[in-house]
């Protein structure tokens, strides 16, 4: 089976950033361990509450004609809470890390933003928090885990609509989800794609081209709310 997509309106949605923090008590550098490799394009903050904290290995000392040998760095664990829509970018990044970090295991969390609210809420540790939207950053900045102001949006992504090929409901343009008898699957609304898509069907009900009663007949249509759990 094939699959098809087709894009939504930037101007009915916008654009739809995830937010990074990290719950790291010391900065560090997800580029490498030494203070000249390049850092990333996105501020990492600090955060309260229980970690994994990284270390760098050792070096070797020559005193005289004896040398000291090096002493092995011990493993460090980073743990990483990912938003499901994440995975496979955070999965490829996390495989890149660990290559150029030896003795780093890159440990990834994924799940929808609101369920990894949760588990910092309830005290897990962890090292980088990325939520899919502002709202449920906010969620773990009131749950005494993100420190006010000390996030960054990392990428933005962008809603669309997928359907199987060959193409058995004519989907053409966004104005036939209204069609009567349509099965539609929807992102549950409490996680930021469902709200998100919630958002652009109020958006496009006040827009012309889709008519006032265009949300009211996309809902008709929905069979299934699914919640985003990894892999997603």
């Amino acid at each position: 089976m094939r699959i098809s997509q087709l894009d939504l309106n930037p101007r009915l949605v916008g654009k739809m950033p995830c937010r990074l923090a990290n719950l790291n008590i010391a900065p560090f550098n997800l580029r490498g361990s030494s203070n000249s490799d390049p850092p990333l394009d996105c501020n990492l903050v600090r955060i309260n509450g229980p970690v994994n904290r990284l270390q760098r290995p050792s070096h070797a000392r020559c005193t005289g004609n004896t040398a000291t040998p090096p002493v092995a760095a011990a493993s460090q664990t980073l743990t990483i809470f990912a938003a499901a829509s994440l995975t496979e970018a955070f999965s490829e990044l996390g495989n890149q890390f660990e290559a150029k970090n030896p003795g780093v295991k890159v440990v990834l969390n994924f799940a929808g933003s609101q369920q990894l609210v949760q588990q910092l809420a309830q005290g897990a540790p962890a090292d980088v928090f990325a939520s899919a939207n502002q709202a449920q950053m906010e969620s773990a900045i009131q749950a005494g885990r993100i420190i006010a102001g000390q996030t960054s949006s990392l990428v933005e992504n962008q809603l669309v609509v997928i359907f199987a090929q060959p193409n058995t409901a004519n989907l053409r343009q966004l104005q036939d989800l209204a069609k009567p008898g349509l099965k539609l699957v929807l992102a549950d609304k409490n996680v930021p794609a469902g709200k998100y898509a919630l958002e652009f069907l109020d958006k496009a009900s006040s827009d012309p081209d889709f008519g006032a009663g265009f949300k009211d007949a996309v809902l008709k249509n929905i069979v299934l709310m699914k919640k985003m759990c990894a892999p997603s």
